[in-house]
């Protein structure tokens, strides 16, 4: 089973066909198993499976909020064994037929279905996003399906290069835009370009240098982390024992509309605001920060156009307030109040001090706000309008 979403579209109106892959087991890449020794060594990462449930619940939550509503999921998981202590991902809205394994027969089949859906009629939307291992090809990036290393001529064949599809969706004439988001790593591996492997999932052709008028920049790729560079998972916020991938859990934090602006009277998010944000959104959670792991998500593909994504229901964005200086944190409490002239109700407030920035999180809104800061009858304040995202709010003390 792929197809684990249907409804109808509407006439006249565009809708999203989305397809998502998690690829949690490489089970002929292990000791004994499969035919290249330097494959053997692949382990299992539940949390790639897992981060593949969450966006599928993502989308079914935001089915009617994405700027083309969802008419379609395709959806390819394969499951691994969670660490002793872990917590699985309880899948919100799982299918009652577990879908099918992410193989390359698989892929190609479901990614058929999936552009043949896009193919239907002009104007509609599509989505993607996996989750697995992964490295580069050259200058595309490319995630490692369940059967790598089943193939003895083609040992390191097995995989989709997303960065290839992803510009062949620039000439698909039928779409209006295309996003794409692969959390997986970026190594490069002299073995893996030295290989050539012919068998590979594809199920669009690439994209055709002599047929330049059909190409539209209309297509967002985003990967999570650098040429060169590994991904990382992580616990999350509410539940320290449940891992998912940063990239992943920042982009949902993204999209769920921290990274929010106002267009023409909507609030939406889109990939100039996800790129502006991403990083910033990453450094909130301070556990994240203090290990130091390298979070570099970077751009393969850009649209020439604002592109919405999402068009939240109540988006809410963070408000990092600092002093200035900054050590005169600890002597104030903080509130934020949604009119300049501080009239009830408030906003947010901090009322135990502490030695670090204030993480505030404010109702997105066009309006003026102010944040002050107060001790013993004395305060000082900052205005500022919650529009989008702040992650340098000072307030001056003298």
């Amino acid at each position: 089973m792929t197809l684990i979403f249907e409804r109808p579209v509407q006439p006249g109106k565009p809708a999203t066909h989305a397809f998502v892959i998690g690829v949690g087991t490489y089970p002929d890449a292990k000791p004994g198993k499969g035919f290249n020794k330097d494959l053997r060594a692949v382990p299992d990462l539940a949390s790639a499976a897992d981060s593949a449930k969450r966006m599928c619940d993502w989308l079914l939550e935001n089915k009617d909020n994405l700027d083309a509503p969802l008419a379609t999921l395709e959806v390819l998981i394969g499951p691994a064994q969670h660490a002793a202590g872990a917590t699985p991902y309880a899948w919100a809205n799982e299918p009652a037929a577990p879908p099918d394994p992410p193989t390359v027969a698989n892929v190609e089949a479901a990614g058929a279905d999936w552009l043949g859906q896009l193919q239907k009629r002009p104007g509609d939307v599509a989505f993607f996003y996996a989750c697995g291992h992964g490295a580069r090809l050259g200058t595309d990036p490319l995630l490692f399906l369940q059967d790598i290393n089943t193939r003895k001529m083609h040992p390191w064949g097995g995989f989709l290069n997303v960065g290839e599809t992803a510009n062949a969706f620039k000439q698909v004439t039928e779409i209006s835009a295309g996003f794409f988001f692969l959390d997986a790593c970026q190594e490069f591996s002299p073995k893996l370009e030295l290989s050539k492997a012919k068998w590979v999932a594809q199920f669009i052709a690439p994209l055709d240098p002599f047929q330049p008028q059909l190409t539209r920049e209309k297509v967002f790729m985003l990967s999570a982390t650098s040429a060169g560079l590994k991904a990382y998972d992580g616990p999350c916020a509410d539940n320290p024992n449940l891992r998912l991938g940063r990239f992943t859990q920042t982009l949902c934090l993204a999209l769920d509309g921290a990274a929010v602006r106002s267009r023409l009277g909507r609030w939406v998010v889109q990939p100039a605001s996800i790129i502006e944000d991403i990083i910033y959104l990453h450094g909130l959670r301070t556990d994240w920060r203090e290990d130091e792991l390298p979070f570099e998500p970077t751009q393969s593909a850009f649209p020439t156009g604002p592109f919405p994504i999402v068009a939240p229901a109540r988006p809410i964005v963070p408000i990092v307030v600092f002093t200035n200086p900054a050590p005169a944190i600890s002597n104030y409490d903080l509130s934020i109040f949604a009119s300049p002239d501080r009239a009830p109700p408030v906003v947010d407030q901090r009322p135990l001090r502490a030695q670090t920035e204030w993480l505030a999180w404010v109702p997105a809104s066009r309006d003026m706000h102010v944040a002050v800061a107060a001790d013993n009858g004395i305060s000082y304040e900052a205005k500022f309008s919650p529009d989008m995202p702040i992650f340098d709010q000072r307030i001056l003390i003298p």
